[in-house]
């Protein structure tokens, strides 16, 4: 428990004195983190047994150690599994206007969406958020507005034959746009009170991530920043220095002699983002996101029952199973070893030792009676109902999963109607995940993309030459066109296409847009499959009677 009386011999005390409300807020961030790490404590262990499990981890064994310690990979493949079918569908929502005057600046800004997912490496985040949702039932994603920038030398000078080389110091964007990544949940601290974070009437009223960061890359990016509201991240120290601090414990497990604990508190009532570095307020104001949610969208697998947070995960579903299918496995191997190493009937009269009965190539064992007095212990064969029950288990977490094992097929149509009857678990997990995860960083990526990808000008006023500071966006294999009425053309072409940003593309006259989801999730089958399919098709009787007669038109077929 963090310890919030004054420090009255801090040495910080003599050189940062903020006021009376930034030490309040400073205060209420603490009893604030303290308050949620509470319960957040209590999962760690989980999580860890859950990421064990997953891993197929096996535990330390020393030389002596004649057991097995084999982990057989059930919950990784069923992981594995389920992943591979949900990254492979649509989860996008289609952005879709409140009104007839938005529906092109709709259609505009979904284009604008998925032009931000791609330079901002969404799949790729979306990946690892589905993956921690499988494995701990649940993952947290943050959405906000990234500036990845830092200094440079640039060659400006060089002169091979005087040995002249010289650099200037240039100011780089590795990256500036919209950005979405997956917040390990280690790192995310939630409203104890809350059942979601951004729904409902039980939505949480405050959240905190933490963030352990090396001392360097600490100043590198917040010196001079838009956060360094006070000018006070000069006085951030490492961790090491204990009396440093007026408030709290540096925290344990990070490398306190070079390492800095920055915390972001995100509060909706009232609204607020103070971060605060190592006991130093280095920003206290309102939310800079126009949208004043918590930027913060969340992903369940399983969840609880209604009036309960927080979810389950294959892991946690399959535990019982796979305790007892590690169990047999390692029982049975070390059974094999048994009769592959022998144990021995000794006479107590021999003077055999254990290294004696060692076996090994062209060696002699010299004993008074071979006959009596020495017998190796012999087992019965094993019962064939070991590897029944194996089966079994297996099938019982094929059953709580919905994750089927692929089983051969004499037909496309065949194959086709096996996969749709035992991925049918799987729909609901996609269904979940792209209305509650998908569609919660939508809502807070659009308004976000409204915010900083435009400015309160357009063309007509700021002019020609002030165009450059719109945003240019990429299209794939569709040109946008757009009419003097203010409709929207989609031309399919191939290659790339561009198109400049402005707002008048975009904002909605309604104050903000909605988002629809298909009806179902869809399993497209592989190509292979698709050809035996359409090969099917074309030697249907009544296709080729239809080609032949006229109604068809062969070319088309083809």
């Amino acid at each position: 428990m963090i310890n919030f009386k004054s420090n009255d011999a801090a040495i910080i005390k003599s050189v940062y004195t903020p006021d009376d409300k930034i030490k309040e807020d400073l205060k209420r961030v603490y009893e604030r983190y303290a308050y949620m790490k509470e319960p957040h404590s209590k999962m760690l262990p989980k999580w860890d047994r859950w990421e064990k499990q997953y891993e197929a981890w096996r535990p330390p064994k020393s030389d002596d150690d004649w057991q097995s310690n084999i982990t057989p990979p059930f919950t990784t493949t069923i992981v594995e599994r389920a992943l591979a079918e949900i990254v492979d569908q649509t989860l996008q929502p289609k952005i879709t206007a409140r009104g007839p005057e938005d529906r092109p600046r709709a259609k505009v800004m979904n284009y604008v969406r998925d032009y931000s997912w791609e330079v901002g490496d969404g799949d790729l985040e979306l990946y690892a958020g589905l993956k921690q949702t499988l494995v701990l039932g649940e993952t947290v994603w943050q959405e906000d507005y990234w500036r990845d920038r830092r200094i440079v030398k640039v060659l400006s000078k060089f002169d091979p034959d005087k040995k002249i080389e010289e650099y200037v110091e240039k100011k780089v964007d590795d990256f500036d746009d919209v950005y979405g990544e997956t917040v390990s949940l280690r790192e995310f601290f939630r409203d104890p009170q809350s059942r979601s974070i951004n729904r409902g009437r039980y939505k949480a009223n405050d959240c905190i991530r933490r963030y352990v960061m090396n001392l360097d890359t600490f100043h590198e990016a917040f010196d001079g920043s838009i956060f360094d509201q006070f000018g006070a991240t000069k006085y951030v120290k490492a961790g090491g220095d204990t009396n440093y601090y007026q408030f709290y414990q540096p925290p344990t497990g990070i490398d306190k002699d070079n390492q800095v604990e920055v915390l972001f508190y995100w509060g909706r009532r009232p609204d607020k983002l103070i971060i605060v570095a190592n006991d130093i307020v280095i920003r206290d104001g309102p939310n800079p996101y126009n949208h004043k949610q918590l930027p913060f969208a969340e992903g369940m697998d399983v969840p609880h029952l209604v009036g309960q947070s927080g979810a389950r995960g294959e892991p946690e579903l399959l535990e019982s199973i796979q305790d007892e299918l590690t169990t047999m496995r390692r029982m049975r191997i070390d059974r094999q070893l048994m009769d592959i190493w022998k144990m021995f009937l000794v006479s107590n009269r021999e003077t055999l030792d254990e290294d004696d009965a060692i076996i090994r190539p062209s060696r002699f064992m010299y004993v008074e009676d071979p006959n009596n007095s020495i017998k190796p212990l012999e087992f019965r064969d094993l019962n064939p109902s070991a590897y029944r029950e194996e089966e079994m288990l297996k099938q019982d977490g094929r059953d709580v999963t919905g994750v089927i094992s692929p089983a051969s097929a004499s037909t496309a149509t065949e194959a086709a109607i096996f996969k749709e009857t035992t991925m049918r678990a799987l729909r609901m997990k996609i269904w979940l995940l792209s209305r509650q995860l998908v569609t919660g960083i939508n809502r807070l990526r659009v308004p976000n993309i409204l915010q900083y990808y435009t400015v309160p000008e357009v063309e007509k006023i700021v002019g020609e030459d002030k165009m450059q500071q719109f945003r240019t966006i990429r299209t794939s294999n569709v040109a946008l066109e757009f009419t003097r009425e203010g409709q929207v053309v989609e031309k399919r072409q191939r290659g790339d296409h561009f198109f400049i940003l402005t707002p008048d593309l975009i904002t909605p006259k309604y104050g903000a847009y909605d988002y629809k989801m298909s009806g179902e999730p869809t399993f497209p089958i592989s190509k292979p499959l698709l050809q035996t399919k359409v090969g099917e098709f074309m030697q249907n009787p009544m296709v080729v009677a239809a080609a032949q007669s006229g109604y068809y038109d062969v070319n088309k077929l083809a």
